[in-house]
């Protein structure tokens, strides 16, 4: 999980661009055009919150509900103004996130979360700084949970170079089991900014979904170090996977669910223990 960079274009262009590829003389467009002095105004509201971060802070205008389904034919993923803004989005970002949404890791981008709220703030349906990319199955538990603290903002909400996500391994009968775990060890993350990385987890249930995917890269984990164990020995793999996950936080984050997944296996003894009789 990475922060990630926001749109740094001209936003009421897009906007604007968009309403020009209405139909001229359009009802549709006529409605849009009259209220461009409010989005103008709108915008750079958003926008001064966004750059301060209190998002929280902007209240419901209720100026656009009469305009609300024009405002909403102005959005389609695959429309011109959302891809973009996506193609914006996705150049800033190093290459290895470019495609993976940033909200779980786990899943391909697929969509745009309105950070805002649409249905609640029609006027930022295309406003660029209010989409983040995301997967579907993250948007969709988004959809069913707002609030500024339910979730992290990840264009705002600055990750911290610490590890909160770990890895507790166990013995069940002969396997080898674990669990995700958010932990704030010494309290090394400010209490409102952990509270909000758990209620991010939470919301959109990523310790669940992270162990469901890991089981198939503990298989592939165990299948590329166990020759390296027989030949060198343990002191070597571990030095060799603590050097591949220092570059892999780098490039995917420093909580990154496979990097914690791997340190939580090579810092346990029951994992050892486990390679030692297979």
């Amino acid at each position: 999980m990475k922060n990630l960079k926001p749109y740094n274009g001209d936003a009421l262009k897009e906007y604007k661009d968009a309403i020009n590829r209405k139909k001229k003389d359009s009802i549709e467009r006529n409605k849009l055009e009259k209220i461009e002095p409010d989005i103008v105004s709108a915008y750079s509201k958003y926008k001064s919150n966004f750059d301060a971060n209190t998002l929280h802070n902007i209240n419901f205008d209720n100026r656009f509900s009469d305009v609300k389904n024009e405002l909403f034919s102005l959005y389609d993923y695959q429309c011109k103004i959302i891809k973009n803004i996506r193609e914006n989005i996705a150049n800033q970002q190093i290459e290895t996130i470019r495609n993976t949404c940033q909200n779980c890791t786990i899943d391909s981008v697929g969509s745009m979360d309105h950070i805002l709220p649409k249905n609640i703030y029609p006027e930022y349906i295309v406003n660029p700084y209010n989409l983040f990319p995301c997967c579907s199955k993250c948007n969709q538990y988004k959809s069913i949970t707002n609030g500024d603290t339910k979730f992290l903002n990840l264009f705002l909400d600055k990750l911290p170079e610490i590890q909160y996500l770990f890895v507790n391994v166990y013995a069940d009968n002969d396997c080898l089991n674990f669990t995700f775990d958010l932990r704030n060890d010494n309290n090394q993350i400010s209490s409102y900014l952990f509270t909000k990385i758990e209620n991010h987890f939470n919301n959109l249930h990523l310790l669940e979904r992270m162990k469901d995917c890991s089981i198939s890269h503990l298989s592939a984990f165990i299948s590329s170090i166990k020759p390296h164990f027989r030949r060198n020995g343990k002191e070597y793999v571990i030095d060799t996977t603590i050097e591949s996950i220092y570059n892999n936080r780098s490039s995917y984050g420093y909580n990154y669910w496979k990097c914690s997944l791997e340190y939580g296996l090579i810092t346990s003894d029951v994992f050892w223990d486990f390679l030692e009789d297979i």
